[in-house]
């Protein structure tokens, strides 16, 4: 598809605020802030202000054609996810806000020239997780704590302060959709991880991201 006619350009059309929100607060964000990366850790949530807008354009993603496998740990997300988040890190309100994950405040959207355009941008890999995947995706992480850090909550304990963080990102009959992305960054790759969960229902969006390297 031509990026000038393409249906998800009309996310530059609107202007999205940061929010604070209690994902912020919870147990799960708040222990696994507390790791030591090598550029950084960065959780934000914005939320557009045209939301008739988003709700339009977030629900015309297409979505995988079969139930989620929860025996396949990775599912490639449909390709309109790619334009989508393309559209999403290249707005202007939201590229003003200069998110830094790394120690010399690096900008966490800034594309490098490999994926400048849409589409080699649509070549970086995307997966779509349901909630439970989720929470294995999530508990891995954890688990494996950083760099410089061992994660020292027990199994048990882990399991129920990310299980009760996947659950409140999104309340009952809620439309959202949650995906995991590579990197399109100038990072000093290894230990990257990186999600987005959209709330389609509350027209906000989620980014948890963190990059680490031996």
């Amino acid at each position: 598809m031509n990026e000038n006619t393409n249906k998800y350009q009309k996310i530059k059309e609107i202007s999205f605020d940061e929010i604070n929100t209690d994902l912020q607060k919870s147990k799960f964000i708040e222990e696994y802030s507390k790791l030591s990366f090598n550029d950084g850790f960065l959780f934000k949530t914005i939320e557009a202000k045209e939301k008739d807008i988003f709700k339009e354009i977030s629900n015309q993603i297409l979505k995988l054609n079969e139930d989620f496998d929860v025996n396949i740990k990775f599912q490639k997300a449909s390709k309109d996810v790619n334009d989508f988040l393309y559209y999403i890190i290249t707005n202007e309100s939201l590229i003003a806000k200069k998110w830094g994950i790394h120690e010399d405040d690096e900008d966490f959207l800034e594309i490098v020239d490999e994926f400048k355009s849409l589409e080699n941008f649509k070549n970086l890999t995307i997966c779509e997780l349901n909630i439970m995947k989720l929470k294995r995706r999530l508990h891995e992480i954890a688990k494996s704590g950083s760099i410089y850090d061992d994660w020292t909550l027990s199994d048990r304990l882990t399991e129920k302060i990310v299980s009760d963080f996947a659950n409140s990102i999104f309340q009952k009959n809620e439309e959202y959709r949650i995906f995991e992305f590579e990197n399109w960054g100038d990072y000093i790759m290894g230990f990257f991880n990186g999600f987005i969960f959209i709330n389609i229902s509350k027209s906000q969006i989620s980014f948890f991201v963190k990059d680490d390297y031996d």
